[in-house]
């Protein structure tokens, strides 16, 4: 009996450890030369990338897809972006003064550019001239642009706290300027005009301690997430003013890959990696051979990741199927709310999201008429957004959650009366 009993967890075992192989389509690459932690990573194409370390202080480059690696440098480059497989920015420091970075010829030799005794944490190019950077003296939050290729650069904000520790733009112009986003623990700061001006939207996420800031990626003016130095990340599809949070108790420092606009990765601290295939609408995980802190999606399919020196892996066909998978959209609210229309402000239409936490009769309404523009009735609970549309208004500035800016159709908002049944 006790043979048969052996026989029989091993062979459970061996079916488990099957399908997981079956699910997982990531694999590991050699050992690297550094035996330290990654810092950061970037990819121009499926066979050219580098990683950073910060202990010890080295950049490595692969060209044949992470099969081997060469040591470039071993001063102190953290945070990189490559334009190409020539033109590279980075931060990092030159003893304890803080820096910008740039390399020419693919990264075997760095000049510093820009170092003022600031310490600066992110940067973000949308083109090999244009670009930004934050971060902080210790005492006052900065953000700094370029517009000729890191030569020369302009303080375009100063926050009140003492740093500002990511910054994502989006590289397609809106109305003829850059939309771009900064955050650290205590708020998220956006900029609708290039980085010349810069408003607090968000003070904290309430439910979710910001933590520390650890990565940021919007695919348009209103969709984006957030990871924090904490269980769980968050979604808002407002343009920052509101936020979702997903908790997954081993999202701890959770990294983001962005395959495309809809199909992103994060990592774990375990042995799998959240995927979504439609920006959070839904998300699931898929089984990785090795832990995961860093990680750069080249395209929906090819995508590295890894954290020191024997934990680098890949995969070549977006990483399998997706277990487990969530449905966020049929999470039932805690309570009645009304979020920010976006965009704002906005031309013919508008989208306008509002949570319904018992099944009711929705409609909207001008002042107590019956709106022109034919909002729908719903007899259902959740997370509800529905796009308003006038072709004979104005563009204007549209505020929904300030009740005493709003104006004509914005008048909607005693735009929901919510009836229960």
């Amino acid at each position: 009996m006790k043979k048969y009993l052996q026989i029989f967890i091993l062979t459970g075992l061996l079916i488990f450890s099957f399908q997981k192989t079956l699910q997982s389509q990531w694999f590991k690459l050699p050992d690297l030369p550094v035996n330290g932690t990654m810092w950061d990573m970037y990819f121009v194409n499926a066979n050219t990338g580098w990683i950073t370390f910060l202990s010890p202080t080295s950049l490595i480059k692969t060209t044949n897809g992470g099969i081997n690696w060469v040591i470039q440098s071993n001063s102190n480059i953290r945070q990189i972006q490559f334009i190409d497989s020539l033109l590279g920015y980075a931060n990092g420091y030159i003893g304890s003064t803080g820096t910008i970075w740039k390399t020419t010829d693919g990264g075997s030799n760095w000049n510093s550019l820009f170092m003022t005794g600031n310490a600066y944490a992110d940067l973000f190019f949308v083109s090999k001239d244009t670009g930004w950077t934050c971060g902080g003296d210790g005492m006052w939050g900065g953000v700094w642009r370029t517009n000729d290729g890191g030569n020369s650069w302009l303080r375009q904000y100063t926050a009140s706290s003492s740093s500002l520790d990511r910054i994502f733009f989006l590289k397609s112009k809106v109305n003829g300027e850059y939309w771009g986003w900064t955050f650290k623990a205590n708020g998220l700061w956006r900029t609708t005009n290039s980085g010349n001006n810069w408003t607090l939207i968000n003070g904290g996420i309430s439910g979710c301690s910001l933590s520390d800031a650890i990565d940021i990626y919007f695919k348009d003016t209103a969709n984006g997430i957030i990871t924090r130095g904490y269980t769980c990340f968050s979604t808002s599809i407002d343009g920052g003013f509101n936020w979702t949070n997903h908790y997954e108790i081993n999202s701890l420092s959770s990294k983001i890959g962005v395959g495309d606009n809809n199909i992103i990765w994060l990592t774990l601290s375990t042995d799998s990696i959240i995927k979504t295939t439609n920006f959070f609408q839904t998300y699931g995980k898929q089984f990785i051979p090795a832990y995961a802190t860093k990680i750069f999606a080249v395209d929906t399919s090819t995508i590295y990741a890894g954290h020191n020196i024997s934990n680098m892996i890949k995969t070549t066909n977006g990483g399998g199927i997706i277990i487990s998978v969530k449905l966020i959209s049929e999470n039932i609210p805690g309570e009645f709310k009304l979020f920010q229309n976006y965009p704002n402000p906005f031309n013919p239409t508008t989208k306008i999201k509002f949570d319904i936490p018992v099944d009711s009769r929705i409609r909207g309404n001008d002042n107590g008429r019956r709106s022109p523009t034919g909002v729908p009735i719903y007899r259902t609970s959740g997370c509800k957004e529905r796009t308003f549309g006038d072709d004979k208004l104005k563009t204007n500035l549209m505020n929904l959650t300030n009740l005493m800016n709003l104006t004509n159709l914005m008048n909607l908002i005693n735009l929901i009366n919510y009836l229960p049944q």
